[in-house]
């Protein structure tokens, strides 16, 4: 939804039917897999979760936890924070714009708009590879049924079952090559053994009450992030600018419910400000944003645990903010002369 000019919701984790509860990839619980819908307005959304809401009456999956209603939300008792940046990636310039701009919009409804940063961030995301890797590429392959997966998969799934001394040699030699981010990203993304995998899932639930408690000291009601640090990637560059993904890999992680609101176009003067670099992730992000003018961008709205209605009021505010823009990504641009 980030890059498509349309609007998307996730429910807190265990709020709607899921596949058996577990996540479909690994087949384990750690990160839940989670229904959701995307439409081209919140007001659709609101229609898609009821539909759905209601067809998971009785799965016994589904957290009994009553729903809110979002047109009783007073937005201006809301503490927002805004986490536009964080050590593992720096967004875009448009990305950043947009988040700012939510938070004003959201502040111009009388919430309160501070800074945030979720604490240890590496270790949240850290954990996310380690969780989706943690069955290896036996699930995966299963899943695929007998086809070929794609090269970007299957590289993936050859680092996940790679022996642990070729891992140690790989990860050292990318260190050795000033290329710290795949280092990390090889050392995370390993199968394991099930003693292995319920010690991820203890980390996993310590950090989520870390965050947590934090989330409590600093009195946020709701975070506005980016959905991804970038614009709309580049064919096969996905899982080479991960860390690009914190934003939205710690939410899942922990379980907030979470929508994201067409927003922007990449504006001409606002493609890139990332100097020239040969670390890969970064030089990787920066091809990714030269010639990006013109690519839609959105926002992240993230509420505390089982407040969705929150989240979606929230949601409405921002995207009757953006509307009236003339470079909101649903409404098309006029052609320019001669295209």
């Amino acid at each position: 939804a980030h890059v498509c000019g349309v609007h998307g919701f996730k429910p807190t984790m265990g709020r709607m039917s899921t596949i058996g509860g577990v996540n479909a990839l690994t087949g384990m619980e750690g990160i839940v897999a989670q229904a959701g819908p995307i439409a081209r307005t919140v007001a659709d959304l609101e229609v898609a979760i009821d539909v759905l809401r209601r067809a998971g009456t009785s799965d016994p999956y589904v957290a009994p936890v009553p729903w809110g209603d979002a047109a009783a939300v007073d937005l201006g008792r809301l503490r927002v924070g805004l986490w536009n940046d964080d050590p593992l990636f720096t967004p875009s310039p448009a990305v950043v714009r947009a988040t700012q701009e939510a938070a004003e919009a959201l502040r111009a409804q009388g919430a309160e708009v501070v800074p945030f940063r979720p604490e240890q961030s590496e270790r949240g995301w850290r954990l996310c590879l380690g969780l989706i890797s943690a069955a290896g590429a036996g699930r995966a392959r299963r899943l695929l049924a007998g086809e070929p997966p794609i090269p970007l998969v299957a590289r993936a799934l050859s680092v996940w079952n790679m022996p642990r001394a070729a891992r140690s040699v790989l990860a050292a030699s990318l260190d050795a090559l000033g290329q710290p981010w795949r280092a990390k990203v090889v050392r995370a993304s390993r199968a394991t053994t099930v003693e292995a995998y319920w010690e991820l899932i203890h980390d996993r639930r310590e950090y989520v009450r870390a965050v947590t408690a934090q989330l409590d000291r600093e009195r946020i009601d709701l975070l506005v992030a980016p959905p991804h640090g970038l614009p709309a990637l580049l064919r096969g560059t996905s899982a080479e600018v991960l860390p690009a993904a914190v934003y939205s890999f710690l939410p899942n992680l922990l379980g907030l419910p979470c929508g994201t609101v067409a927003a922007t176009r990449v504006r001409p003067d606002e493609e890139t400000r990332r100097p020239e670099s040969r670390e890969r992730v970064q030089a990787l992000a920066r091809r990714n944003e030269l010639q990006s003018a013109g690519l839609p961008v959105g926002v992240q709205i993230c509420a505390r645990l089982w407040r969705d209605d929150v989240c979606l009021a929230a949601m409405r505010a921002v995207e009757a903010h953006f509307a009236k823009n003339e470079d909101y990504p649903p409404r098309r641009l006029q052609s320019q002369p001669g295209e």
